[in-house]
């Protein structure tokens, strides 16, 4: 299922009866579950759509065809940075009324958006918070929002392997449609 390029573990491998999960130096994790396949990758450097995870991915579903397949979902990760991200995500999406100024007072809110697509959703959740810069506990937090959206399509019938193939292979059509979005939402034009 990997790359044929070598890969160094991060941490020991997990294996029981009901999970399994590997995870590398590069930043890709694997994970196994009776009902669920992940494949993750946490990376400042790699633009989404070029991730080794959706090779790793496609990889596993050509391995293992006669899974019964329900449902794919591809998922992006942004931080905005902004100083009050609490204050600036309440007004953005919050009209003025007693809910914000009744004892006690409203500190702050999550929002979640949920646009329809073609045999699934697309679902981003707005939420104000913190990012740790670098590895080491310690080290200094960004204030800023996080965004967060899954790109979610059922699976019709079985064998579904192929139609899961279909959708990993529209990453970059997702990632574009995301990146429009959050830029019609913040008013930002981020690519990476």
């Amino acid at each position: 299922v990997l790359p044929k390029w070598q890969w160094e573990l991060g941490s020991p491998i997990i294996t029981t009866p009901a999970i399994a999960i590997v995870t590398y130096t590069n930043g890709v994790s694997i994970r196994v579950e009776p009902k669920r396949f992940q494949v993750e990758e946490v990376s400042k450097e790699i633009w989404p759509p070029d991730s080794h995870i959706i090779h790793v991915a496609r990889r596993y579903i050509e391995v293992l065809p006669h899974v019964r397949y329900t449902a794919v979902g591809i998922n992006f990760r942004s931080f905005i940075e902004h100083h009050e991200a609490e204050i600036y995500v309440r007004k953005k999406f919050l009209k003025e009324g007693a809910w914000i100024n009744d004892s006690p007072p409203l500190h702050t809110i999550a929002i979640k958006l949920i646009y329809p697509l073609s045999n699934g959703r697309l679902s981003i959740t707005v939420d104000p918070g913190r990012l740790q810069e670098g590895d080491k506990v310690g080290e200094q937090e960004k204030s800023g929002i996080i965004i967060n959206a899954n790109f979610h399509r059922d699976c019709q019938g079985y064998p579904a392997h192929e139609q899961v193939i279909t959708y990993l292979q529209n990453v970059k059509e997702d990632w574009k449609e995301y990146n429009t979005i959050i830029s019609r939402i913040f008013g930002v034009n981020d690519d990476s």
